[in-house]
């Protein structure tokens, strides 16, 4: 994308959450602790970071126990899960603290080194850089438990949720954030992208999307059926599509919560325990009616993709016949029952699209938000055609 295009606005640990649950802002992702408290204001994306916080002191106070820490004054971020971590940890100990917040970092740095506090409460991450820069302050570590941290994002938006944590995967899979956290942590192994504590990202059922860019592409065959041989050039504006078709475990979420309906068939041309059976959970939903399709997609927080922009999305950037090429189909898709019957999504490399897309050219029938019209493309608008009226 245009980083251009991307506004970065400050916020502190005590206004971050308040700042997206408002609309201020579309996302945070500074150093943002997961809280279950704040899951009713915000969602959350996958954890990124596996944080600890820590104590920065001077090393000649000898402050490294809990018990040394009686009656002195710490310093710590407004807002930050600290606060209340350490106040929980006096009380157990049985010792007397006194903690000041303050707005920033640096001003609570500023606070140690003019002797006003006797410690300061940060990210572990935060603190060993300054050890090393100035000589005099020292770690204390083991005090608080790890957090997970994570990127907070507004509630009830699956769509935008679903490309963040798909970014992050992303991102760890090809290096970029791994080669980020080292320049931060440069002794420090890098944190798994996953739900704390530790389910990994590729065991959720998380949607992953592909975007396909603005533009243009040509609609129709002149060599094909009757209905679709009129070509003609359509401008299409940004949108994202799934990257897979629809399984039969996603879709039953959908049916568990009560906002869809069973498919009309329990089975496949060859298996009588279709939709039920957990071998066939990342098969595609069959037996499904347009309604059902839209119902499931509001499910998500989605739409049915418009048959323009499934026809771009299974074309490519390339714009061409098919996923892979112009040839017609042989064994490149599960096509004209080469298997005999549906199969896994994503089943066949060639059949993915230069936008990432897959099956779009094989497997199971896909429903679109349009209704037919036999002659739609002779008078069909250029411009992000939504269908007959």
């Amino acid at each position: 994308g245009d980083a251009q295009a991307i506004d970065f606005v400050p916020v502190s640990a005590a206004n971050a959450i308040q700042q997206v649950a408002s609309g201020a802002v579309d996302l945070v992702a500074a150093a943002l602790p997961q809280e279950i408290g704040e899951e009713e204001k915000v969602d959350f994306s996958q954890t990124y970071y596996r944080g600890q916080q820590a104590l920065l002191v001077r090393a000649d106070e000898q402050l490294t126990a809990l018990s040394a820490l009686n009656d002195t004054t710490l310093a710590a971020i407004e807002g930050s899960s600290a606060i209340a971590q350490l106040q929980t940890i006096a009380n157990r100990e049985g010792i007397s603290l006194n903690i000041l917040p303050f707005p920033s970092f640096n001003q609570a740095y500023a606070a140690l080194k003019a002797r006003e506090v006797d410690g300061v409460i940060s990210l572990q991450a935060v603190l060993e850089p300054i050890t090393i820069a100035e000589s005099g302050y020292i770690v204390v570590s083991g005090l608080f438990p790890g957090e997970p941290y994570s990127i907070a994002l507004p509630n009830y938006d699956e769509r935008f949720q679903d490309l963040v944590n798909f970014t992050l995967q992303e991102m760890k899979a090809d290096g970029t954030y791994d080669r980020i956290a080292r320049r931060w942590q440069p002794t420090a192994e890098p944190t798994a992208i996953e739900i704390w504590p530790g389910t990994s990202y590729l065991d959720l059922d998380l949607i992953p999307i592909v975007r396909v860019a603005a533009g243009e592409y040509t609609r129709g065959n002149l060599y094909g059926f009757p209905d679709e041989r009129a070509e003609q050039t359509i401008f299409l504006d940004e949108f994202y599509i799934d990257q897979y078709e629809v399984t039969n475990r996603q879709y039953a979420d959908c049916v568990g919560a009560g906002r869809c309906n069973l498919p009309r068939l329990p089975r496949s041309v060859n298996f009588a325990n279709y939709y039920a059976a957990t071998e066939f959970g990342n098969y595609p939903v069959i037996w499904v009616t347009w309604q059902d399709a839209a119902d499931y997609c509001a499910f998500r927080g989605k739409r049915l993709p418009t048959e323009a922009e499934w026809e771009k999305a299974g074309r490519g950037p390339e714009n061409q016949l098919y996923p892979w090429g112009k040839a017609e189909p042989t064994n490149e898709a599960n096509f004209n029952y080469l298997v005999g019957d549906a199969s896994a999504v994503g089943s066949f490399p060639q059949d993915r699209s230069g936008y990432g897309a897959y099956d779009m050219g094989g497997n199971v029938r896909e429903w679109v938000a349009d209704w037919y019209e036999w002659d739609y493309y002779l008078n069909a608008p250029q411009n992000n055609p939504m269908g007959p009226d």
